[in-house]
């Protein structure tokens, strides 16, 4: 995406409507250009685009591969609601890559988890430094560094 080129969007509770314009895809095709409409998906809808992206390595020793790839896919399919061509598993690994950042941009801002969800996520661990793998974006004091001098 071009430095300060904003998507005209329109942003309602659980869906988004998003316009690609020629400037904002110079070489897509002229089919793919328009209005999308992208939509929250349902937990049920989310669980399968998981498991679909779930690849058995070693099944004795239960190793299992999550491909993201295919789940942006299924995320892109099953949240684009409307679009301006026929809506498929070919034309979402089809669109211009500028487009298909966006969309996929958009699909994600529309499925993360409210302040209200974090909050109650952060609470099962009683706060921030309990959660493993969290990074806080909390201020952050510099480190000290003393310095010896060799002898």
């Amino acid at each position: 995406m071009a430095e300060n080129e904003q998507s005209p969007m329109i942003k309602k509770e659980g869906r988004i409507l998003l316009e690609i314009t020629r400037k904002m895809a110079p070489f897509a095709p002229e089919e793919q250009l328009g209005k999308y409409v992208v939509q929250r998906w349902t937990w049920r809808e989310k669980v399968a685009a998981t498991s679909a992206s779930r690849v058995m390595i070693d099944i004795k020793q239960k190793v299992v591969k999550f491909d993201t790839d295919i789940y942006y896919e299924q995320m892109m399919l099953i949240c684009v609601k409307e679009a301006p061509m026929a809506w498929n598993l070919d034309a979402v690994r089809n669109l211009d890559p500028d487009i298909g950042d966006r969309i996929q941009a958009v699909c994600l801002d529309v499925n993360e988890l409210s302040t209200i969800e974090k909050a109650d996520f952060l609470g099962q661990f009683g706060s921030e430094k309990d959660t493993p793998g969290l990074i806080s974006t909390g201020s952050v004091k510099p480190l000290e560094v003393s310095q010896s001098k060799a002898e």
